[in-house]
């Protein structure tokens, strides 16, 4: 019997352990933020390109590598673009003037008015202005300013053509659309100002809103409270709101969507790779021929001589190079003469004692070499490397003769 004490003491506690550990912990599902996904990052309108296709439309690219002049030269007839705002960098007055011209024969323009610091020439062209937003009622003076936030924040109501109910839009730009001809045929008022409008030019529709930031996606933020959740597509009625915005030229439902602008400032890299390539190559075959130019260039490789090759003559060459790349001329010109004076002390003593004038014309006479060269090699100073070659060439001479 004793020997099933100790297993069973084992299995009551291992059960009494399994007990406590369920009785007190359990198997919960958390929420982690974990980012948008690449595609998204990379794209806050891909929701939008992708809402355009599931309500049956087709969504056409930009072609790649295509500049602004030649997109907008390929839009598809009767189409609908998008134009974001920071665009001012691409409007030249020759792209607006093709713009207009294609939504006069048919397409449909959706912009997005520019901020007021910014020029604005699209909404000039299509006739409209942008003014400051007007403060609200609760906003002015002797009201708080929480209810004057509480205002700002507000989405507007917009009735669209042919939808049975109000839609809801949180437009954040601060500025009002003016219409200067009153041209518009389908408006979206608030207590401070037109936030949308539409009129017809031509054929085709020129649709502006005060802001389009709402029909992109880059992210919902980690809050579960919508109302502290950045404006993006999916909040309010905006994925409906801007499919409404496409209908409103519903003759044309199965042309093509397209979306540009968005560049908050030009490219350098791109403008000169655009206009500047001629000169940036000519530039660069200069700097490889000046390259070419100062760079050093070795020679073939010398093979090394044979052990029983090698003589003192090349070894004293070899030293030679090796003192001239390493000490200047005038301390080797000063080792020579030391040697040569040392070495006349030892010979002739008798000549090395007189005045150096007596010395060097006997020394040029023995020698055969004028005095005045003599006197240059045994105390003048060396001036460059072709004077160096002369004096060593004296002092090997005179020290032949002594």
């Amino acid at each position: 019997m004793k020997r099933f004490v100790v297993p069973g003491i084992v299995l009551v506690l291992a059960g009494a352990m399994a007990y406590w550990w369920f009785e007190n912990f359990e198997r919960v599902d958390t929420e982690v933020h974990v980012g948008l996904p690449d595609k998204t990052r990379a794209d806050p309108y891909l929701a939008f390109k992708r809402l355009i296709v599931a309500t049956g439309r087709r969504f056409e690219e930009t072609p790649a590598g295509a500049t602004p002049g030649a997109a907008i030269a390929a839009l598809p007839a009767g189409g609908t673009l998008v134009m974001l705002a920071r665009r001012e960098v691409l409007m030249t007055p020759a792209r607006v003037g093709a713009l207009m011209a294609w939504v006069e024969a048919g397409g449909h323009l959706i912009a997005a008015a520019e901020p007021l610091a910014r020029p604005d020439p699209l909404l000039a062209a299509a006739n409209l202005g942008r003014t400051a937003l007007k403060p609200p009622a609760a906003a002015r003076p002797g009201a708080g300013a929480g209810a004057g936030a509480a205002a700002r924040d507000t989405p507007v109501r917009a009735s669209f053509p042919g939808r049975d109910r109000t839609l809801s839009i949180a437009i954040g730009a601060p500025l009002v659309i003016t219409d200067q001809r009153g041209a518009a045929d389908w408006r979206v008022d608030d207590a401070r100002g037109t936030r949308l409008l539409s009129l017809p030019r031509g054929k085709g529709r020129v649709t502006v809103a005060a802001d389009l930031g709402w029909i992109a996606f880059r992210g919902a933020g980690t809050s579960r409270d919508p109302d502290w959740q950045p404006i993006h597509i999916g909040r309010f009625d905006h994925a409906e709101a801007i499919v409404a915005m496409i209908d409103l030229a519903p003759q044309r439902p199965a042309a093509a969507v397209r979306l540009m602008g968005g560049t908050s400032s030009l490219s350098l890299v791109d403008w000169l790779a655009t206009h500047a390539w001629p000169a940036l190559a000519g530039l660069a075959l200069v700097l490889i021929l000046w390259l070419w130019r100062v760079v050093p260039r070795f020679g073939p490789v010398e093979a090394a001589l044979p052990v029983g090759d090698e003589r003192f003559a090349t070894h004293l060459e070899a030293s030679g190079r090796f003192y001239r790349r390493h000490l200047p001329i005038e301390e080797i010109h000063a080792g020579l003469r030391r040697r040569f004076l040392k070495r006349l002390a030892e010979r002739r003593p008798g000549l090395a004692a007189r005045a150096p004038g007596m010395r060097n014309q006997e020394l040029g006479r023995l020698a055969g070499v004028r005095a005045d060269r003599v006197a240059r090699a045994l105390d003048g100073t060396c001036r460059g490397s072709a004077d160096f070659t002369a004096v060593a060439a004296i002092l090997w001479r005179l020290d032949q003769v002594i």
